[in-house]
């Protein structure tokens, strides 16, 4: 007997589900266990905590310093670009500057917080802006701050 498509949909829901009601009752250690495994195996261990940190970098709300944004000149003088503001080191920053169209890709560069300019935009613009190519800008007024 073949299992129908809906099958294949269906279980992995179920099975998400499950593992949500085992977390809102605390009662996920299993799922403990699991990511324990996973994290000591040496190449899937590595991206799994990376995947981890970055999900937990542009999805929760305890740090606010991981919410601005801000534009560079890169990758010359003249050019400027949207970078999300990662982490701050004393007078330095360290930015991640996504690339069009897939955000998920990018550079991560440390620069000066005077080479920055401060950007009203949240990450859901940044991304759409990304994703666009440049055609979804919410905030265009924002350029007469970049050129002076």
């Amino acid at each position: 007997m073949i299992a129908s498509p809906a099958v294949f949909k269906r279980e992995p829901l179920q099975l998400l589900a499950y593992f949500g009601k085992l977390l809102k009752h605390d009662r996920a250690h299993l799922l403990y266990y699991l990511e324990g495994l996973i994290q000591r195996i040496p190449v899937i261990g590595s991206i799994y905590r990376v995947t981890r940190k970055l999900i937990r970098l542009f999805f929760t709300t305890q740090d606010p310093q991981v919410r601005e944004i801000v534009y560079v000149e890169y990758p010359k003088d003249g050019m400027w670009v949207p970078a999300y503001v990662t982490n701050r080191i004393n007078d330095s920053y360290i930015l991640y500057i996504p690339t069009s169209p897939n955000p998920t890709s990018g550079f991560t560069v440390l620069v000066h917080k005077d080479k920055v300019v401060k950007s009203a935009m949240n990450i859901e613009e940044v991304s759409s802006f990304v994703i666009s190519v440049g055609v979804d800008y919410a905030k265009p007024d924002e350029t007469s701050n970049l050129y002076k």
